[in-house]
């Protein structure tokens, strides 16, 4: 590795990998933790875990799904388009939002719902203003750690009794999360999963379910660093290695918050 290794992960070649492996999907998905990893790939992990929500959740035509941080939008379109269920996406990147809104389109679902620019700490009043059969947090919650309190509540507002929340969120497992901050880049320490139990029992939600999810991640990892490998041998940017190397530590892992409304 060189001196000038970088885990940037915005960094060209990371969103160009992504890209070609996931297919405009930009998550790890769920794939089998036992699977050869060139039977793996990231397209087929994500459509897993696109299908796992909505059996688990049991979005159905009749729901109203609000998708906070959804990026690109993948995830939201592909359960409207699955689903006929109405939907609102939210995401800070207007870039984001923009993309969100074409493959809304091309896939079909652009009537069934809209995307919205809101940040945690700031929901937008038209966000706010409904409520919703399910609230799904898909990879966003992790940069709202360091205002917990804020951003569970903001979470509770869009609930009505019967709404369904799942959080799928990255923690740290002790102190020293190793060499994986260089990926990170983020100004602040990731939540332990006790800390957001905690946040949680202290909101007006009430957790009803939790999974640890990180074996389903790791041959994504796998895969995602293998390729990187092949185009990057120098290994000037380690984003995959780095991530992978603290998830097989034991030092990160995903989870999923499954949540009500108390």
């Amino acid at each position: 590795m060189t001196s000038s290794a970088t885990a940037n992960y915005n960094n060209r070649q990371i969103n160009e990998l992504w890209d070609d492996l996931a297919e405009g999907y930009f998550n790890l998905g769920r794939a089998d933790p036992d699977a050869k990893i060139t039977k793996t790939t990231l397209k087929d992990a994500n459509d897993n875990m696109v299908q796992f929500i909505i059996n688990k959740l049991q979005i159905s035509e009749d729901s109203h799904i609000l998708d906070l941080g959804c990026g690109m939008g993948m995830y939201t379109v592909q359960i409207a388009a699955r689903t006929g269920c109405q939907y609102i996406g939210t995401d800070i990147n207007e870039a984001y939002l923009k993309k969100a809104e074409l493959l809304a389109q091309q896939h079909g679902v652009a009537d069934k719902g809209r995307f919205l620019a809101s940040a945690w700490g700031d929901l937008s009043k038209e966000v706010l203003s409904e409520q919703y059969s399910h609230v799904l947090c898909l990879g966003a919650l992790l940069y709202g750690h360091p205002i917990l309190e804020t951003a569970l509540q903001e979470i509770a507002l869009c609930c009505g009794p019967l709404t369904k929340v799942l959080i799928w969120d990255l923690v740290r497992r002790g102190a020293d999360i190793g060499r994986a901050n260089l990926h990170l880049k983020m100004p602040h320490v990731l939540a332990t999963k006790e800390e957001v139990f905690q946040a949680i029992s202290e909101s007006q939600l009430e957790l009803t379910e939790f999974e640890d999810v990180g074996r389903y991640v790791v041959p994504g990892y796998k895969v995602l660093s293998e390729e990187s490998a092949k185009r990057d041998p120098e290994k000037k940017v380690l984003t995959f290695y780095l991530m992978l190397e603290a998830i097989e530590a034991g030092k990160l892992s995903y989870v999923l918050y499954y949540c009500k409304l108390k």
